[in-house]
């Protein structure tokens, strides 16, 4: 409402003119514009709360995988380590950002690494790689799984198969050994038929009977297979 008052020459008002306007509808309006933005905050609020809950399951998620996980770029520069449980390291794990694969491997596994990393940014195809890691002065064997993050950066899983891999090198040997024996202990029963055979010979010419029917022979080959 707005007014404009006459007054005489007292002061004492005399005439009032006013108009009179109707807001009904701005002030609905700016009602619903303050349910909106209030609903809007409790949108932002509940997602802010979800992004929180998400980041703390992925983390706590991390934490519990064994596996080692970096974040490198395509140059090999190392931007983030997740430590894995009880798995060794070449250099303290404070040393591995800002600094490259190859300052912190010095070999031929370095090589494989960089090329590894190419060939999922090139092809955006996850891959799988073993090497060889001395440390400490021991080797130890480590299985990767490198996935392309976007950005020229990619993500190595990294896992400590060292256990594994004496496994299957005792597993092996144990193997070899075994054959080879049975090889020795073939050669030997069929040298023992051989020489039963020059025995049979020799008393068949001297008008003997044969001291080693051949049904003998046939039970000891059986006995090799």
């Amino acid at each position: 409402e707005q007014a404009n008052v006459t007054l005489d020459n007292s002061g004492k008002a005399v005439r009032m003119v006013g108009t009179v306007q109707d807001i009904t509808e701005r002030k609905r309006v700016e009602i619903e514009l303050e349910k909106h933005r209030e609903h809007l905050e409790e949108l932002v609020e509940e997602r802010t709360q979800e992004l929180k809950l998400s980041e703390t399951r992925n983390k706590a998620l991390l934490e519990a995988v064994p596996d080692m996980i970096f974040r490198v770029k395509r140059d090999g520069t190392y931007l983030e380590l997740i430590p894995g449980k009880g798995i060794k390291t070449i250099v303290p794990e404070s040393d591995f950002i800002g600094k490259t694969i190859s300052d912190i491997i010095q070999n031929e596994t370095a090589g494989l690494i960089m090329a590894t990393i190419e060939l999922v940014l090139d092809t955006d195809i996850i891959q799988v790689a073993e090497y060889q890691l001395i440390i400490s002065g021991e080797i130890n064997y480590r299985e990767a799984r490198f996935i392309g993050l976007g950005n020229d950066e990619v993500m190595i899983i990294e896992r400590d198969v060292s256990e594994r891999k004496k496994a299957e090198e005792s597993l092996k040997r144990h193997s070899e050994e075994l054959e080879n024996f049975n090889n020795i202990m073939v050669d030997r029963e069929m040298r023992i038929i051989e020489l039963k055979e020059e025995v049979n010979k020799l008393a068949e010419e001297a008008g003997r009977d044969v001291p080693y029917p051949a049904a003998w022979e046939e039970e000891c080959w059986n006995s090799t297979v």
